[in-house]
Order: C-alpha cells, then sequence, then structure tokens
C-alpha cells in the first residue's frame, strides 16, 4: 500500500490546445520549482487525465522520473479516439505505461460530465493544483475554466501557468500563484 501522505498531491489541468508549447514548458518548470521548494521533503505525485496540451506537456516536461497517476474521463478506448491523431493516441498509450496507476473515477450525482467528474476526482485529492489556462471563464462542463472555478471554490494552492495568446510575445509566460 502507497502512503499518499509521504507526497505532495499536484493536480494537473489546462487547455488542450497550446500555442507555444516550448514557451509554456519555461512557465511550467518555474512553477514546479515553487511547488518543490514549499512542499520539501515530500516528493510530488501528479494527478492527470493525460490529455492533449497541458497534461501531456506538464509531464513530458517532468521527464522519465515522474510519479503520478492517470485519471480518465472515459474507458479508455473511448477516450483515446477523443484523440486527434495516431501519433497523439500512441504518445497516451506511452504515458499510461508509465503511471503508477490509471483510474476512472465512479459516477456521482455531483457531476454529470464524464470530464467534469475526472476534474472532481483529481481536485478531492489534490494538495496544489496547476493549471495551463488563458485566464477565461469556463466555457462548459468539464473544461479548465470551471476546474479553476472549483479550485478556488475549494481553496486549494493554484499555480496558473498563464497560457492566454496575448502572453506569446515573452520568452516565459507569467506564472501566479494563488494561496500559497
Amino acid at each position: 500500500m502507497i502512503d499518499l501522505e509521504a507526497y505532495v498531491r499536484v493536480g494537473i489541468a489546462g487547455h488542450r490546445l497550446l500555442d507555444g508549447p516550448e514557451r509554456l514548458a519555461r512557465g511550467v518548470r518555474r512553477a514546479l520549482n515553487e511547488i518543490f521548494a514549499r512542499h520539501v521533503p515530500r516528493e510530488p505525485w501528479f494527478l492527470t487525465s493525460l490529455a492533449e496540451g497541458a497534461d501531456q506537456l506538464v509531464i513530458d516536461t517532468l521527464g522519465a522520473g515522474a510519479i503520478y497517476s492517470a485519471i480518465l474521463p472515459l474507458p479508455l478506448e473511448e477516450y483515446r479516439r477523443t484523440f486527434k491523431s495516431d501519433a497523439a493516441r500512441r504518445h497516451l498509450d506511452d504515458l499510461l505505461r508509465r503511471a503508477r496507476s490509471v483510474t476512472m473515477p465512479p459516477e456521482t450525482p455531483a457531476a454529470d460530465d464524464d470530464f467534469e467528474r475526472a476534474n472532481n476526482y483529481i481536485l478531492a485529492n489534490a494538495d496544489v493544483v496547476m493549471v495551463l489556462w488563458d485566464g477565461q471563464p469556463a466555457r462548459g462542463k468539464g473544461g479548465t475554466g470551471e476546474f479553476v472555478a472549483t479550485a478556488r471554490l475549494l481553496g486549494r494552492p493554484l499555480a496558473w501557468v498563464h497560457a492566454a495568446r496575448d502572453a506569446q510575445h515573452l520568452d516565459e509566460p507569467p506564472v501566479t500563484f494563488e494561496r500559497f
């Protein structure tokens, strides 16, 4: 049995479509460094849906030694169909093989959308969250804006890597830390 209290559990969320992933990776590293510094000596354990875009960028930035659990919003074959290409599906499969665990949260009355249910599971089990977000309000169930709003409502410490298009001219995106 794994003692998850020995870890700082970091929930990951963000947009699937990202502009300038190399630039955003610099912001991800800055956010991760702050999370790591605040939670020494606890090792990070990431909770992620491994969606294209933000989730995969964070795990890829961490490298092969990352410890994470995959929280799938849909049964695997159905989830794989939401990915745009065969290469994207192969990358998902590779990341799933490296995951310490793969979970599909049970249905709950509090969530009527599969992605919302996965987000709620991540938020319920995270000590801190990191998002790559454009700052826009929620545009629907299970999206990044809703994830951020719920994280704030729950009082979760939040590391926000600004993914808005108007920050593309910067070498490194701004990173905002809330409740740290």
